[in-house]
């Protein structure tokens, strides 16, 4: 709860201004759960692409690894957001996955599911400063 300097109203966290007088609150605001659930929901979308991708198509080669380690780096990290439990460097992790899931999908088997992670990246860019103070009080 942050406390409203003007007429001491407990706001809920994530507010700029005071529910109570409109008065703008000094507290510092949290990430937004609607930010961390797009977050959540893109990196589960990329997940579950490569890995139906490598099951569909049987993919046996040396670059099975890749899809792989980046869909399942991306649900792990989907389904910490979804639980809003954001581990620290999260957004290290985060843009480990992306990168991984890029370079799987545009790189090497050109795919049209590029697009979800350049989205998944926008999405992480915009939430970079609030992600890094949430993932360092965790």
């Amino acid at each position: 709860m942050v406390k409203c300097k003007r007429c001491n109203f407990d706001n809920p966290e994530g507010l700029k201004f005071c529910g109570n007088c409109g008065a703008r609150l000094l507290g510092k605001v949290s990430i937004t759960p609607r930010s961390l659930l797009t977050l959540a929901y893109l990196h589960i979308l990329g997940g579950l692409y490569l890995i139906l991708f490598i099951i569909t198509f049987g993919l046996i080669s040396i670059l099975i690894t890749i899809p792989f380690v980046a869909g399942f780096l991306n649900l792990y990290i989907g389904w910490k957001f979804y639980q809003e439990k954001v581990p620290k460097m999260a957004w290290v992790i985060s843009l480990i996955a992306i990168m991984l899931g890029l370079s799987f999908t545009l790189l090497i088997y050109r795919i049209p599911a590029w697009l979800i992670f350049i989205i998944n990246f926008i999405a992480l860019w915009q939430s970079l400063k609030e992600l890094r103070e949430l993932s360092t009080k965790s």
